[in-house]
């Protein structure tokens, strides 16, 4: 991943969210060293690259049958 997260940024992407079902987390990086742990009970947002958009990780996770059991 770390191979990747070099290339997406090198690339000039601005935001990569590395999601995590089996942790229950989505990792939201906006550089190869800069990232946010958004857990399960948290909701994923899209910062100042998609303004407004929100995601309830629970829901996403219940929606795709990967949420890992509690």
């Amino acid at each position: 991943m770390e191979r990747k997260l070099q290339e997406y940024f090198a690339a000039a992407t601005q935001v990569v969210w590395y999601v995590e079902p089996e942790l229950g987390r989505c990792a939201f990086y906006t550089s190869p060293s800069d990232v946010r742990l958004v857990g399960e009970a948290e909701t994923l947002d899209g910062g100042t690259t998609l303004p407004g958009f929100q995601l309830k990780v629970r829901e996403w996770f219940d929606r795709a049958g990967r949420r890992r059991s509690r």
